[in-house]
């Protein structure tokens, strides 16, 4: 039974997550940009690659807290690499001393969800390799190309071909390497758009974000998704509130919809399960133990401890 589809066809299939990324995040950046009237040179500043695997190595906690959130995001089915890089960021943004720095140029944050959406790459093919279930519909032309190639993904994968495995890891050692020096040649060039007037480069964003908006499934319905949310993401700007958790809503929301329904199928619609079993009472315990940091008397206490020598 179709449900909140309001009368509206193209809802029958949810709503899209990329125009309503490029929504939040990038539609509000337009009218921004058209609202100031102060000019910015751009200054271009001199990288060394040590000092890039220096910065690594001083947040290399990060990137192993990032890599691993990454893999267990990557690991469940259907919630991919966009989920894994904001809970990332979000994990090093709640332990820094300093979260206020972060989407200001901390370069924390550019590393840990860098590394936590590259990690969950990996976190994906693990189904695959193991199970041969695909997470994504990128793991799924993964599975059907070694398929086509006569390798049969799966629990006799390491008994039928050993060596594949091995050559995977291999494989995706290289293409990160590989990612590593494009990104190297290219950032040299690529960088200097943000050299350009904002009233150039505005038209040319927003061409593009109706455009990719546009082409994910040829409808124009999504156009209007991305303005909405633009509206809505531009409205969360000026009241100081973040778009992230509200990005994580849309793609874990369906998710946790889908889930409930499956569990109240199978218990015939006896929610008492959800509160007995022990696995099921650990995460609703870590549950309300997050909503209550996040509380004001919380976070005062937390503040009174900082401040005691």
């Amino acid at each position: 039974m179709p449900r909140f589809c309001f009368g509206n066809i193209n809802l029958m299939s949810g709503i899209q997550l990329i125009p309503v990324m490029i929504g939040l995040f990038g539609f509000p950046e337009i009218i921004k940009a058209f609202r100031k009237t102060d000019s910015q040179i751009l200054k271009m500043s001199s990288f060394h690659v040590g000092e890039g695997f220096r910065t690594i190595g001083r947040n290399l906690i990060a990137v192993i807290r990032s890599s691993i959130i990454g893999v267990g995001v990557g690991i469940i089915p259907g919630v991919g690499e966009d989920v894994g890089g904001w809970l990332s960021y979000w994990a090093s943004k709640s332990a820094s001393k300093q979260p206020e720095s972060f989407g200001k140029g901390n370069p924390t944050g550019v590393i840990s969800a860098e590394s936590g959406n590259n990690a969950c790459i990996g976190g994906a093919i693990i189904p695959v390799l193991s199970l041969a279930v695909p997470g994504s519909a990128p793991a799924a032309v993964l599975l059907a190309a070694f398929l086509m190639h006569g390798y049969r993904p799966g629990p006799l994968l390491m008994s039928e071909t050993p060596e594949f495995l091995y050559q995977v890891c291999i494989y995706l050692a290289a293409s990160a390497i590989v990612m590593w020096g494009l990104g190297l040649i290219l950032a040299r060039f690529t960088v200097r758009i943000l050299g350009l007037k904002k009233i150039i480069l505005m038209p040319v964003i927003f061409v593009l974000c109706v455009v990719g908006s546009y082409v994910i499934n040829y409808n124009m319905f999504d156009v209007r998704v991305m303005f909405v949310f633009g509206i809505l993401g531009f409205i969360l700007a000026e009241l100081g509130l973040p778009a992230a958790p509200f990005l994580l809503g849309v793609i874990l929301g369906p998710m946790a919809d889908k889930n409930l329904r499956r569990a109240l199928t199978l218990s015939n619609g006896d929610m008492s399960p959800m509160f007995q079993r022990p696995i099921c009472l650990v995460f609703l315990a870590m549950i309300v133990i997050l909503i209550l940091s996040q509380l004001g008397i919380f976070q005062k206490l937390k503040k009174r401890k900082e401040v005691q020598p």
